[in-house]
């Protein structure tokens, strides 16, 4: 079976975040970020610990971006720091 071509995967951005606690595992760090976006589709690509802060990456769709940005930026322990169509841009940018 080949690809999914590259109209029919959708248009989508990755966000940078950087998180004022260390997470005991993926899954609460998953957990936290499903109360926050409970409405946007979302999903969670990597996850770093530099002296104790948290910084990760979480792709969602680009209707949902700005919601989704609102929405992380709300809540007290989040903040984002960057975003892009292109997710090695944020990996070159927060870690």
């Amino acid at each position: 079976m080949g690809r999914v071509s590259k109209v029919a995967r959708g248009k989508h951005r990755w966000i940078g975040v950087r998180g004022d606690k260390r997470y005991k595992s993926r899954e609460e760090l998953m957990n936290t970020i499903s109360d926050i976006l409970e409405q946007c589709e979302w999903k969670l690509y990597d996850v770093k610990y530099i002296d104790q802060i948290c910084f990760f990456i979480i792709r969602t769709q680009l209707q949902d971006y700005e919601k989704s940005l609102n929405l992380i930026n709300s809540h007290n322990s989040f903040e984002t720091l960057t975003s892009s169509g292109k997710i090695n841009q944020i990996r070159e940018r927060i870690f």
